[in-house]
């Protein structure tokens, strides 16, 4: 019997509906794609069981930030944590020494298609 095919699943979180729409854009020929508005949703996912081979995490959101986000992460799934890739348009002293102190790679925006695509790439095929 033949193991079938299945496409990598990634998920979008931003807060910014043009980038979440960007993002999906230039992820979903590769990728089953979800999208989230903002960390709190996409916490309730993971809590309700969805796995996903990569997320891509805005830093700077309403209600809960990247790195608060990669925290509580933490504490349910280790490795779902290890799979975000932050995206930031800069931030705060506080929150630049936060993602300084994760292992998470940090794409600055603007960020081109194919930087996202490759550390998405990167990130499934570990």
């Amino acid at each position: 019997m033949r193991a079938i095919d299945r496409r990598p699943r990634v998920l979008v979180i931003d807060d910014d509906p043009s980038l979440r729409a960007a993002y999906a854009r230039i992820l979903s020929a590769d990728y089953e794609l979800s999208v989230a508005e903002d960390a709190i949703e996409a916490l309730e996912c993971l809590i309700a069981g969805e796995r996903f081979d990569a997320i891509v995490c805005d830093v700077m959101m309403p209600r809960l930030s990247g790195p608060d986000f990669h925290r509580r992460v933490t504490h349910l799934d280790h490795d779902a944590a290890s799979r975000i890739v932050f995206v930031t348009g800069g931030g705060s002293e506080a929150v630049q020494r936060a993602l300084a102190a994760l292992p998470n790679r940090v794409l600055c925006k603007p960020i081109g298609a194919q930087e996202l695509r490759d550390a998405v790439r990167q990130i499934v095929e570990r």
